[in-house]
């Protein structure tokens, strides 16, 4: 059975306002990571890591390695400045996230 990740929804409606794309201008900066990162990169050996089914469900890869890739172009290297509101951790956490695994992305970025 395969790995359940937690929910990443982003035309989820909330009280105001009634779209969170409606936070970011189209046009932005985050839209173009997201669409690459969702779009472009082949992200199966990130995916493949996450065999295991039991505790809480982890934050999808794409969305962080869109939220990873999204810092680097604003010049923030230190998972320490990213701003979670999450309780739980993937993998050993933000910076296990990026150290884990070698190279999944195979230099696609």
């Amino acid at each position: 059975m395969a790995k359940t990740f937690r929910d990443w929804n982003l035309d989820q409606t909330m009280m105001f306002p009634p779209s969170l794309r409606d936070l970011v201008p189209e046009g932005h900066l985050a839209h173009f990571v997201r669409d690459t990162t969702v779009e472009a990169l082949d992200l199966s050996a990130i995916l493949g890591e996450y065999d295991e089914e039991r505790g809480y469900p982890p934050y999808h890869p794409a969305m962080m390695t869109a939220l990873l890739l999204y810092a680097y172009c604003q010049g923030v290297y230190s998972s320490r400045l990213w701003v979670f509101t999450g309780r739980g951790e993937a993998k050993g956490g933000r910076e296990g996230y990026r150290t884990e695994g070698g190279q999944p992305l195979g230099g696609q970025c």
